[in-house]
């Protein structure tokens, strides 16, 4: 079944979090063994920057990659894949950040070759890091422009399709998903079963 989120467009007013919609991580569809330990996201727009908050429980940390664009996948991490048009299975932004801040970031365009983000995309990305014994936390904020300016496309203001994933390390493996996913092994880059992402207006 699709899922569907709405994030909330609050152009320049400031982000009422406590009403912005929780979005949990809470699928795991190659569950061997372990606690399934639960990712919680929202997302919002404010002055044409998206806005991440995520908490993710967290019993066995880890957090080697220290350089953006390394494979940052073998951490705890969280990871947002998203196709900012209102077409799915189109191209895709694959968003993946480690507990500690340190990102990589890349465009599948629709021929599925990967470009890598510069280092002046990166740094127009704000990350904000809190790390626990036993969870961590996300303040992520990417400008639309920088989107904008990897893809050669203008982002979409109405509708996307993506998926929000959470991989745990080598001592938890974890990949979990908010969308369900149809694959034998673990998969994060099935585009065509993204669910809906749906903005709006904040009222």
């Amino acid at each position: 079944m699709e899922k569907t989120y709405s994030i909330y467009n609050f152009y320049n007013e400031e982000i009422d979090w406590e009403h912005v919609p929780i979005l949990n991580i809470e699928e795991f569809p190659w569950y061997i063994r372990g606690e399934k330990q639960l990712t919680r996201v929202q997302c919002a727009i404010k002055q044409e920057i998206l806005q991440m908050k995520i908490h993710s429980e967290d019993k066995y940390i880890r957090a080697d990659a220290c350089k953006n664009n390394e494979p940052v996948y073998q951490d705890s991490c969280f990871e947002c894949f998203v196709t900012p048009s209102n077409k799915r299975g189109e191209a895709y932004f694959n968003i993946e950040i480690s507990c500690n801040g340190t990102i990589y970031m890349a465009y599948r365009d629709n021929t599925n070759d990967k470009i890598m983000a510069s280092d002046e995309i990166l740094e127009q990305i704000e990350i904000v890091s809190v790390i626990h014994p036993t969870y961590w936390k996300l303040h992520v904020r990417i400008p639309l422009k920088s989107l904008e300016m990897m893809s050669s496309t203008k982002v979409d203001r109405e509708t996307w399709y993506g998926n929000f994933y959470r991989c745990g390390g080598k001592e938890d493996d974890q990949y979990a998903c908010w969308q369900a996913l149809q694959a034998e092994k673990p998969n994060f880059h099935l585009p065509s079963q993204f669910g809906k992402l749906e903005i709006c207006e904040y009222k």
